[in-house]
């Protein structure tokens, strides 16, 4: 007999264990009497009181062996008491309800919500004196044209900053990484009046509605002809490629204000006329500017002139020209045309025409979710006669497959005349902004 109580004492002792060892998620019920065990359990499973592995209570079975130190409650009973510790470690256990404390919990939400609120404060407040931004192109090129053989390249690779200095001046930089490492913005801005602002420093001059307009955003992945031969870009007269960037100034404000908008917005700067990071080289000074009737926020019509002269002194050439164009912006419809006309010849070049002249129309709209569709037919004529044409019709998609993630697919036909040519090129970018 002395033994069989030895044995169901070494029973009820290994389940005890086990049940203690496999505690659950549950909380632990009401109703344990005085004898139930006092302790926490720790994420191991071991059952403590202060620094000491101990046990208070033995857990019966059925036969009653040991009568002074028995509960009445059964080894199922104890399962539910314990199943709640697995989850909550150092959760007290007194045979009441157990209640759990939260209080340094809720502490340390309240606590980390207010430190967020703090850095978002900062950051909100720092985001009005700078604000960092840019982008990365990689594109491929497939050109079945005997000059241009295609190829892979990083096309840009953009770092902007901006900001408010106060509530009446702003500046802008940006640097282009991608080829030859060069400053493309560096401008500031006094804009305290809606109807006259200055704008000094280099930056893009205020002629064509397509030249400002972002590289990533154009729609067909190449700006166009007229674009990049008589606004800046690459120019006909030799300039280097700079986008129409210049060192110089511009005055502009928007004025007749009917209701809640105004209704003309003008341009007019001062430049240097020899391009970006390069200084002047002769006695001439470039004026350019621009006038736009804007009756909604989606609409615009008008156009603008250049005057000036190109080249190092003694061999200047002329650059004079003007331009008219309109553009409507909506969420569900673009349209961008202009025509630009340009008198003035190429430095080192005496025969190259002096009269030039190009027009393009494009147009686009959202025709799936996250992807939009381009077209775009565009004319160039080298000496502002017919045989000289060059033409190229466009076709692009834009698909936004992430709010800083976007990929380009482009074709077009390029046809020229003068050369008695043509040629098929096909354009795959993709584009990663922050």
């Amino acid at each position: 007999m002395k033994k069989r109580k030895s044995f169901y004492l070494a029973l009820c002792l290994m389940l005890s264990s086990s049940v203690m060892f496999g505690a659950g998620e549950k909380r632990l019920s009401e109703g344990a009497n005085s004898n139930s065990f006092n302790a926490a359990l720790i994420p191991n499973g071991n059952i403590i009181n202060g620094n000491n592995i101990s046990f208070k209570g033995v857990f019966c079975g059925e036969d009653n062996l040991i009568e002074n130190n028995f509960c009445n409650d059964t080894i199922t009973n104890i399962k539910e008491d314990i199943a709640v510790l697995g989850k909550n470690p150092l959760t007290n256990i007194s045979g009441k309800e157990t209640t759990i404390n939260n209080n340094s919990l809720e502490s340390q939400k309240e606590e980390t919500n207010s430190n967020k609120e703090l850095i978002d404060a900062v950051k909100n407040e720092l985001s009005k004196y700078l604000k960092i931004s840019g982008y990365v192109m990689g594109r491929g090129i497939f050109c079945d044209s005997k000059t241009n053989y295609g190829g892979f390249d990083i096309r840009f690779f953009r770092f902007i900053g901006s900001g408010n200095i106060t509530n009446d001046f702003s500046y802008r930089f940006q640097m282009e990484f991608a080829g030859n490492p060069r400053l493309l913005d560096a401008w500031l801005m006094w804009k305290k009046y809606d109807s006259f602002s200055i704008k000094t420093g280099q930056m893009k001059r205020p002629f064509s509605l397509e030249s400002p307009i972002s590289p990533i955003l154009i729609g067909v992945a190449e700006y166009s002809i007229i674009t990049t031969k008589l606004a800046g870009f690459t120019d006909r007269v030799g300039e280097h490629s700079g986008g129409n960037r210049d060192g110089g100034i511009i005055f502009a404000g928007d004025f007749i204000k009917p209701n809640k908008r105004n209704l003309f917005h003008y341009e007019v700067g001062v430049f240097n006329g020899v391009g970006i990071n390069k200084k002047d080289d002769n006695n001439f000074k470039d004026i350019v500017g621009s006038l736009y009737f804007v009756p909604t926020k989606d609409f615009r019509i008008g156009g603008g002139a250049w005057f000036g002269k190109y080249g190092p002194k003694g061999s200047e050439v002329d650059r004079k020209r003007w331009n008219v164009g309109t553009k409507y912006d909506s969420k569900n419809f673009f349209f961008l045309s202009e025509y630009t006309s340009s008198v003035g010849g190429i430095v080192n070049n005496e025969n190259a025409a002096k009269k030039t002249d190009g027009w393009y129309v494009l147009a686009g709209t959202p025709f799936v979710k996250n992807v939009k569709g381009f077209i775009k037919y565009e004319g160039y004529r080298d000496n502002k006669e017919w045989n000289s044409l060059q033409t190229r019709y466009h076709f692009g998609l834009n698909w936004d497959l992430h709010k800083n993630i976007m990929l380009q697919i482009a074709y077009y036909y390029t046809d020229e005349r003068a050369k008695r040519t043509n040629y098929n090129t096909a354009v795959g970018q993709f584009v990663f902004r922050f």
